[in-house]
């Protein structure tokens, strides 16, 4: 790993480092001088020294109501103008008016901080508020990852800072790492080279737990600390110890208790530790003298050794004991354990990854109190990564211990990542459709069912093409065609597979004469169309269930089981032409549950969720009347169309619908789902039939459908878009390198359609897609279109 630079804590420009080193000395200021109260800005609270080492900076001030407000959000224009006062650009008191010297429309002349915004736009400190140039909003709250952009801004710019994360790592082991998931893509490098800088750590929840927190809000207390660092940081500072990734307390009596530590791995490191309790920092862990039946916060750090600065420190809360003799234990002085989770389950999982959860009795999401293990230590974060694909693991959860209770029994479940599909990786199926005189349309998909059609390419009079439709066939003949995947923007191709279908004899449009139900179930028909000649048209044929839309499918599925329905069908449009107006129908009736069953009603989602909406898919969740995510357990119809369920292996907490049509407003329903062959604990038959319906509206919306290469270069390549209408929209996208061969700064998306500084004869890999928008209904999102190159060798410039 790279070796990480730590600031040596200072206070600014304004103060010396002797001076700063007796501020952070004292964990007991009431900042009696300042005038604010210790239940404003309590003495013991782990933020006291900073604040105090900001206030004799003069970084901070308090409010005319002579308070400090610790835990209130700090806007955006308060960091402008702590930042603009850590740089000595801050105008004397009196010197207001200021007009405005930026594109943004919210910046008004005469504020008090037009003055740090103007600063800040002109050294480029803030760029916007992530929707344009022409607003900023300066009185809205700042989030955990805006800060950390805003700050490295202000690094690179005054402080000769790179903000470089080439072999990095996060400080404090897998602990730190809790909201990874959480990070916005543009974000994590900022948040990274932050927290190995010593600049910014992670948030320590109430339960002494450390997480990113990337999206939660920046409070006073928060900036005061990293202003103050900020203030010190040179490029060749002094390296900082990493924090602990954990401390508890143990043998707790009426009037004592002790604290331990430990790092990342596991490893106990008290003795290398330093430890406070409202007062200065002593070696020793062992507190005595405490009042009885008393909750007390202490705080941990790694001390300070050789050049190595003390570490940032970690917080752990305890309670001692009511009476003598009634001492707390923990680690392996405990008795009493806590209830094991009921399961384990699969919250996401990819090829080299994991995301768990645990459940108690009542399907009740207990993960934030669990601890997990895949082979190794255990960890809070119920995320692994850096696993083998399409490997078996044995994963296990245990209820983490806390206060007088031990840790819980661990309970345990076979997981198998996936087998990642790279390269170019041969169709496992393909078939024609669309069938006509001189023409015939083909698809392929993928072992998981996935339609890859867009990726393959078609053998024709001996010249392969990408495109799927085949014309100028011959009438009645019979035709075997070979299809291959293509990988890297053609570079690689798979082995072929074939496809043999036989065209019309005549362009006469199928007519539709009968329709039969071959298979029934409760919840599934399957239905077979044949013409006046007794010729099976199915497959060139559409389907609407009790006049609901057309489908191209002639499996019916999420029915109610024992119900009368009646299904239409009519000629598939084909070639052009309208679907045909001869509709045939007939009535059935599902079957009913098997004799002897028990029937029961599944569980109703009360609230259905858009969580993301794109171009032409939605993802959505349902939750039962307790807020209890049920997504796994319902099936999903968007208007009037066929109820769909997670054909995932592993079934997560979100449900993707595809096949949308970009602008068009949708209403999804969603309902508990049927499911058969259940039993209960007498061995009877339980049959259990889908639950009454909860609906919520959306509307996707337009994005980039396309995008090329249309001229590469050894260091350079120049990019288009297009929208579904073939409409030119370069200018209004974003652009991002992806792959190997690209540094994690040189990732983040960028307006410009241009992107230079590549490496000769190297293969490269273009994101390109439109800003997000914000929705009422959850995150909007723009369809990301994806375009592989590679740039020629320099000598062929």
């Amino acid at each position: 790993m790279k070796e990480s630079k730590m600031f040596k804590a200072g206070l600014g420009r304004a103060c010396g480092a002797a001076v700063l080193a007796g501020a952070l000395a004292m964990p007991s200021v009431g900042f009696a001088a300042a005038g604010f109260s210790d239940d404003d800005a309590p003495p013991g609270a782990w933020y006291a020294p900073h604040i105090q080492a900001a206030i004799d900076a003069g970084i901070v001030r308090g409010y005319p109501d002579g308070t400090f407000r610790p835990d209130q959000g700090v806007t955006r224009a308060q960091v402008a103008e702590m930042l603009c006062r850590v740089e000595g650009a801050a105008l004397a008191e009196g010197q207001m008016a200021q007009e405005n010297k930026t594109p943004w429309s919210d910046n008004p002349a005469g504020m008090w901080y037009t003055h740090a915004m103007n600063w800040a736009y002109e050294n480029g400190v803030f760029t916007g508020d992530g929707s344009g140039t022409s607003t900023v909003r300066p009185d809205d709250g700042i989030t955990r990852e805006e800060m950390a952009k805003v700050v490295a801004s202000y690094m690179a710019k005054f402080r000769g800072a790179t903000v470089d994360v080439e072999g990095l790592d996060w400080p404090g082991g897998a602990q730190a790492t809790q909201g990874i998931d959480e990070v916005s893509e543009w974000a994590l490098p900022y948040m990274l080279w932050l927290s190995n800088q010593g600049v910014m750590g992670g948030h320590v929840n109430g339960d002494g737990t450390v997480s990113l927190d990337p999206k939660g809000a920046a409070t006073r207390a928060m900036f005061s600390k990293v202003a103050v660092a900020t203030s010190e940081w040179t490029p060749d500072a002094e390296q900082k110890a990493a924090a602990p990734a954990k401390a508890e307390a143990y043998d707790i009596t009426q009037d004592g208790a002790s604290i331990r530590a430990f790092d990342g791995e596991g490893a106990d490191i008290t003795a290398k530790c330093e430890f406070a309790l409202g007062g200065a920092w002593q070696a020793s862990g062992v507190f005595s003298g405490l009042s009885a039946d008393t909750g007390y916060e202490a705080e941990v750090r790694v001390a300070a050794a050789d050049d190595v600065a003390a570490g940032d420190a970690v917080t752990v809360s305890f309670r001692t004991a009511a009476e003598e003799g009634q001492g707390q234990q923990q680690g392996p002085q405990q008795t009493q354990k806590a209830e094991a989770p009921e399961k384990i389950r699969v919250k996401d999982i990819g090829t080299d990854f994991v995301t768990l959860s645990a459940s108690a009795p009542g399907h009740v999401d207990i993960t934030d109190k669990c601890e997990f293990n895949i082979g190794g230590e255990w960890q809070s974060s119920p995320t692994f990564t850096g696993l083998e694909e399409n490997t078996m693991y044995e994963a296990q959860a245990r209820v983490a211990a806390s206060g007088n209770t031990a840790a819980s029994d661990p309970v345990s479940r076979t997981i198998r990542t996936r087998a990642e599909e790279t390269g170019a990786v041969a169709p496992t199926k393909v078939e024609a459709y669309d069938i006509t005189k001189n023409s015939a349309k083909l698809r392929a998909f993928n072992a998981k069912g996935k339609d890859v059609t867009s990726t393959c390419q078609f053998l024709v009079d001996m010249h392969w093409q990408d495109s799927c439709e085949l014309k100028n066939l011959a009438a009645g003949t019979e035709y075997t065609i070979d299809v291959r995947r293509v990988w890297g923007n053609g570079l690689e191709v798979s082995e072929p597979v074939q496809v043999t279908f036989r065209t019309l004899e005549s362009d006469d449009p199928a007519v539709p004469e009968s329709v039969h139900v071959l298979h029934s179930s409760p919840t599934i028909v399957t239905v077979r169309v044949l013409d006046a000649e007794g010729t099976d048209i199915s497959r060139r044929c559409e389907y609407s269930v009790d006049h609901r839309e057309w489908h191209e499918v002639e499996h019916l599925r999420g029915l109610m089981p024992d119900t009368e329905y009646t299904v239409n069908v009519r000629a598939r449009a084909v070639g052009g032409e309208p679907a045909g107006d001869v509709v045939v129908s007939t009535s059935f009736r599902t079957d009913p549950p098997r004799e002897g069953t028990q029937v029961t009603r599944a569980e109703k989602p009360e609230r259905v969720e858009v969580v993301r909406v794109h171009q032409n898919q939605v993802d959505l969740r349902a939750f039962n009347a307790d807020g209890v995510n049920i997504t796994a357990k319902c099936e999903f119809r968007t208007s009037d169309g066929l109820w769909q369920r997670d054909q995932a292996m592993y079934p997560g907490d979100t449900m993707s619908m595809y096949g949308l049509t970009p602008g068009v407003e949708y209403t999804v329903y969603a309902r508990g789902q049927y499911s058969s062959d259940l039993h209960d604990e007498d061995g009877s038959l339980i049959e259990v039939f889908p639950s009454d319906t909860a609906e919520a509206s959306f509307t996707t919306i337009y994005g980039a459908a396309s995008a090329e290469a249309y001229e590469v270069g050894p260091d350079y390549v120049k990019m288009r878009a297009f929208d579904v209408d073939g409409k030119d929209i370069t200018d209004k996208c974003l652009y991002a390198l992806e792959g190997t061969a690209v540094r994690p700064p040189d990732r983040l998306p960028r307006k410009d359609s241009v992107l230079t500084g590549l490496r000769p004869d190297t293969k490269y890999l273009v994101k390109a897609f439109m800003p997000n928008e914000g929705g009422a209904n959850g995150e909007i999102k723009a369809n990301r279109i994806y375009v592989w190159f590679k740039t020629p060798p320099a000598e062929e410039a």
